[in-house]
């Protein structure tokens, strides 16, 4: 996830799901899934800030104890894993964009 600050008052998101990451229903699922959770967690992101998600394969690939075969895709993830997730990645984007400021 990428952040950079706008020149408005209000948070604003955009998600960019590559073809590797599955058919056109796994892709649009998981543009639902990131849509809804920016939408019900505008207490948690900071407000002046564009959010860019861009998902280029089918697994997390945030778990470095299994192997590649045994990640869960990430269309498969219920609202809840996928919320936590993504809350989890901008956290970290804002983290990263302040210490580049």
């Amino acid at each position: 996830m990428y952040v950079c600050g706008n020149d408005g008052p209000e948070a604003r998101f955009a998600v960019s799901v590559g073809r590797t990451a599955g058919g056109s229903v796994e892709r649009n699922r998981i543009k639902r899934l990131a849509r809804e959770a920016f939408r019900l967690n505008p207490h948690k992101l900071d407000c002046g800030f564009d959010y860019l998600l861009i998902i280029k394969g089918k697994t997390t690939g945030r778990d470095g104890n299994r192997d590649q075969a045994q990640k869960a895709p990430i269309c498969r993830m219920s609202y809840m894993e996928f919320e936590a997730l993504f809350l989890e990645l901008a956290e970290e984007a804002m983290r990263n964009s302040r210490k580049s400021v």
